[in-house]
């Protein structure tokens, strides 16, 4: 799946702690840069203190599938989606094809590995 956001906090993050990490992860980019990355369908919640252990943020986070531009092709029983804003390119979600999954994230992650 691997959607992610960029959050900007306005106070220096220690610790972060998300209620269900099946649902979505988080970790400290810098003191007031987090990224949160979806991992499944779902809510949860999403805690940040500081150093002291005071709460900055306590919040709920909704990890939902896209829809706009997004389709899904079936190969008989596979299903494959597609994110096509403006050229059709894989993208992963639950209940796709496993080989179109593992190609589409090995895709991803030599694209990672080159930008870095």
């Amino acid at each position: 799946m691997s959607t992610w956001r960029v959050l900007r906090i306005s106070s220096p993050a220690a610790t972060v702690i998300i209620g269900n990490p099946g649902i979505a992860d988080v970790t400290i980019r810098d003191p007031l840069t987090l990224v949160l990355t979806g991992k499944s369908y779902g809510q949860t919640n999403l805690i940040v203190l500081d150093m002291q252990g005071n709460p900055i943020a306590d919040t709920m986070v909704e990890v939902a599938q896209m829809q706009a531009g997004v389709m899904t092709v079936y190969w008989g029983q596979n299903r494959t989606t597609l994110s096509c804003a403006p050229t059709c390119q894989p993208v992963i979600m639950l209940g796709d094809d496993n080989s179109f999954t593992a190609q589409a994230l090995a895709s991803s992650q030599v694209v990672q590995s080159a930008a870095q």
